[in-house]
């Protein structure tokens, strides 16, 4: 004999607690999850049902998520039809009707021979294309300039040969030939509407700034998950659901983006979630915890640390878009010193790339902007499709 968990439908199959006769036990094949549609006519078993979660990391057009709390961010498809995403591994399930890589199963074999035909003339554009910049002049590739913010300084970057990475491919130098990402991934984190006793204004643009960059990388072959007025539990979540989705990749590009309040303690950011109060260092997100994380994901023990252990990630891209202040931290109470890398000796090959792209100077606030978008968010859709040196 055993409790039926009061939290999930009794007698549900992906229980282990079943009827005496255990007539209705069927195993997941794919892990469990939360069903966030619901038994039809009961809205409160909403979130509450298990049921076998797809390929292990579901959409968000998939009716079983991997977690209670993501029956929050859950849509499902308006017009009811789901198909695969034809571009990644595990084809992951996504809403017929939004194009692209989205197809019926039967239909992936179809969009893998429109890839290669547009590989092919892709190829065929580069090669005319590289003979008009030799036409042109190698000097041009000299001039490496960003502008960062409208009214800030011009930066010459020419001890930096980094390029920012928005397309299929990166050129950490033009002395060497191009990186190809196997996998390119947006995560999206935003805050307009704070606490309204913790101590932090309302953002106008934040979201929907948020959501303007999500539409531009969709269209740019991104996998993107957004979370829109994010709580601390939810930025943690969207960095581990990142992980998972990169485990076992060669050279992946993943792009963070954050709009909202956030501070800096020693150079380090600090990002405020949407409970976060502006008093409490621990209410805050610690950036650097995550990226002394990624920094290791190329090694085995520090996959084993991110969840993936057997999955190590080779040559990763991490750049991370900060479109938020950076005034000095007014903390009342102390926080908690940051984790230290791993430093696992002789592991330096594969290492990754990691790369943070600010709204402004160290001490400076960050401009939320008149219009509809920030002075950051403005210069990025008007550039993100070109090659950016960083």
């Amino acid at each position: 004999q055993c409790c039926t968990d009061k939290s999930a439908a009794r007698g549900s199959p992906h229980m282990p607690c079943q009827p005496q006769n255990c007539s209705s036990y069927i195993p997941c094949g794919h892990g469990i999850g939360y069903n966030c549609t619901g038994r039809p006519g009961i809205p409160e078993s909403r979130g509450k049902d298990r049921c076998c979660s797809r390929q292990g990391v579901p959409s968000m057009h998939d009716e079983c998520q991997l977690a209670a709390s993501d029956c929050g961010r859950f849509q499902p498809c308006p017009h009811g039809a789901v198909g695969v995403d034809c571009s990644t591994q595990d084809r992951g399930v996504c809403c017929l009707g939004d194009g692209g890589a989205c197809r019926l199963e039967e239909a992936c074999e179809a969009y893998v021979d429109e890839q290669h035909r547009w590989s092919v003339a892709r190829a065929i554009i580069a090669v005319a294309a590289a003979l008009v910049l030799a036409a042109v002049g190698a000097a041009a590739l000299k001039r490496r300039w960003c502008q960062c913010c409208s009214g800030r300084r011009r930066m010459n970057t020419d001890a930096s040969t980094a390029s920012l990475p928005v397309s299929d491919c990166t050129v950490v130098d033009h002395r060497f030939p191009p990186i190809f990402h196997s996998k390119r991934v947006a995560l999206l984190f935003s805050c307009s509407a704070y606490q309204p006793d913790g101590g932090y204004d309302e953002l106008a643009n934040a979201n929907s700034d948020a959501d303007a960059l999500r539409e531009q990388l969709k269209s740019m072959g991104y996998r993107t998950f957004q979370y829109p007025d994010a709580t601390l539990e939810q930025m943690e979540q969207g960095f581990q659901l990142v992980v998972q989705q990169i485990a076992g990749e060669s050279s992946p590009l993943v792009v963070v983006y954050f709009a909202g309040h956030a501070v800096e303690i020693g150079g380090n950011m600090m990002w405020a979630a949407k409970d976060s109060t502006s008093r409490d260092g621990q209410s805050h997100f610690a950036v650097v915890r995550w990226t002394q994380k990624l920094l290791d994901i190329h090694t085995r023990l520090g996959a084993r640390e991110l969840g993936i252990a057997s999955k190590p990630v080779k040559d990763a891209f991490f750049v991370f878009l900060a479109d938020c202040c950076r005034d000095p931290a007014n903390f009342a109470n102390s926080v908690d010193s940051p984790l230290r890398r791993l430093q696992v000796p002789g592991v330096a090959e594969h290492r990754p790339w990691l790369y943070v792209v600010y709204a402004t100077d160290p001490g400076r606030p960050a401009d939320d902007g008149q219009g509809d978008h920030s002075p950051f968010m403005r210069a990025l859709l008007d550039h993100i499709r070109k090659p950016m040196p960083l």
